[in-house]
């Protein structure tokens, strides 16, 4: 070191080169074509076998929204709605919904099945007690047919007076539920829900709207009030 000027050492380079962006793309989209075949791989599996995790969908929509393939992406959002009964990423769009504090809460499956709701007894009890009853469907996003069927009898016991459950989160719950009700894959039991509901809030006007439509669809004479 000796003779060596004592500026020299602001002559040397410390800085690391810069990243090769191209380079690093063409790595992530490698990454991104491997998880797009597993997660769709998975997905199939899980769908046969009534597994289905929402969160693998959403994760591969967004893989096929980053990669630009958007008839796939379209396509896996009619098929989120036909299975879920709610459009993809709803979580994400919906308003705050009221909860109020002081009532009984009981919360609702993310996907409603023939075994999986609140016990009916309990709920009843919390309906006749001095605070009420709430039932939370906020993180509900589709139901069985079977569970369609059961919750269905489920409303049917529930009480029409002022001692009715709260229910936040049920509206964005029945208008997915009605839109599959107008789709290719519609059945019975959507349609029974959907009635069923109508009958709970006591609002003939709407299900007489919802009956015209159902005779229209289905060539078959609705339920009647």
């Amino acid at each position: 070191m000796h003779g060596m000027r004592s500026t020299d050492i602001f002559d040397l380079d410390f800085t690391t080169p810069p990243p090769d962006t191209g380079k690093l793309v063409a790595e992530a989209l490698a990454h991104a074509e491997a998880a797009i075949l597993t997660l769709e791989r998975a997905l199939e599996t899980a769908v046969v076998e009534n597994t289905v995790e929402e969160a693998g969908w959403r994760l591969l929509a967004s893989l096929y929204l980053g990669t630009g393939r958007l008839a796939l992406l379209n396509a896996l959002e009619d098929r989120h709605e036909v299975f879920f009964g709610v459009p993809m990423f709803v979580e994400l769009r919906k308003d705050k919904v009221h909860k109020d504090p002081n009532r009984v809460a009981f919360e609702m499956p993310g996907k409603i099945l023939h075994d999986n709701l609140p016990p009916l007894d309990e709920v009843l009890a919390a309906c006749a007690g001095d605070k009420g009853a709430l039932l939370d469907f906020t993180r509900v996003n589709g139901a069985d047919e079977d569970g369609l069927g059961v919750l269905q009898k489920f409303f049917a016991r529930l009480p029409r007076d002022d001692t009715r459950p709260e229910l936040p989160g049920i509206e964005r719950f029945m208008t997915g539920l009605e839109k599959a009700a107008g789709g290719e894959h519609a059945n019975e039991k959507m349609w029974g829900m959907l009635f069923e509901y109508q009958r709970f809030c006591n609002n003939q006007e709407a299900f007489d709207d919802l009956a015209i439509r159902y005779a229209v669809r289905t060539g078959v004479s609705p339920p009647s009030w």
